[in-house]
């Protein structure tokens, strides 16, 4: 599309653009107000600002299921071990023996499994 537009109209578009990409500057109050708006928005690219309601058991079973036998580039395998590594582990005491471990050993090895809790039984 070719429009005929005056020089006028043309530089007050030049100075449109040019001056405010970048060169805008928000004042505090705004920016304080702008971020308790939006407070639960969820911002990316593929929401493009959308407030999503959260998924349903269902759903996310579907999902689960969908993506279950989908390979994992190495890349991905990689990116999911950097995103762990340094993180701590939640980490609970066993009422019986008093050992402190990460929740998923403890629930595996003590609390109904201790084996002091069996030999106590056992006597």
């Amino acid at each position: 599309m070719n429009h005929n537009v005056s020089e006028l109209t043309r530089d007050k578009i030049r100075k449109k653009r040019t001056g405010s990409v970048g060169h805008f500057k928000h004042t505090e109050e705004y920016k304080k107000n702008l971020s308790i708006r939006n407070i639960g928005n969820t911002y990316g690219s593929l929401t493009k600002g959308i407030k999503r309601r959260p998924k349903t058991a269902e759903e996310k079973e579907i999902i689960s299921k969908k993506m279950l036998n989908v390979p994992k580039t190495e890349q991905h395998k990689k990116n999911i071990s950097l995103g762990k590594k340094g993180k701590k582990k939640a980490t609970t005491m066993c009422p019986h023996c008093f050992k402190i471990g990460s929740t998923n050993n403890m629930k595996r090895w003590h609390f109904e499994n201790c084996k002091i809790l069996w030999n106590v039984v056992a006597i």
